[in-house]
């Protein structure tokens, strides 16, 4: 599956699942929310400098292939549901409080590193 399939397939489920919801949102939004994970997947794993772009975006495709169910009834309802408080550590209004752990949607995640 190329890349840009996998993108659209999560864009999809992402809407079907918003759709349960009775929310909306343009497909411009979803890929923008797919490409900051990929995004942020791509920091996470901190590729060595001789990593060509194939390689990547390879390495990037089959993660988000093994995972797209999981980001899209998951991970991108929550990076929505946190619109407009984004990083929010400790909120407390009229007796209701909300305190968010760092997201751990990369948890599985393995680094690239070299020895020294």
């Amino acid at each position: 599956m190329s890349m840009q399939e996998i993108k659209e397939s999560i864009v999809e489920n992402a809407l079907i699942y918003f759709e349960t919801t009775g929310e909306s949102f343009s497909d411009e939004f979803m890929l923008l929310l797919v490409d900051s994970l990929m995004d942020e997947y791509k920091v996470k794993r901190n590729y060595p400098v001789y990593f060509t772009k194939e390689q990547i975006d390879a390495d990037v495709a089959a993660y988000l292939n093994r995972k797209k169910t999981y980001f899209a009834t998951k991970v991108i309802p929550a990076m929505v549901g946190k619109i407009g408080a984004e990083g929010q550590v400790s909120h407390s209004e009229n007796g209701i409080s909300r305190t968010w752990e760092a997201d751990a949607w990369f948890s599985d995640v393995i680094p690239y590193c070299e020895v020294l």
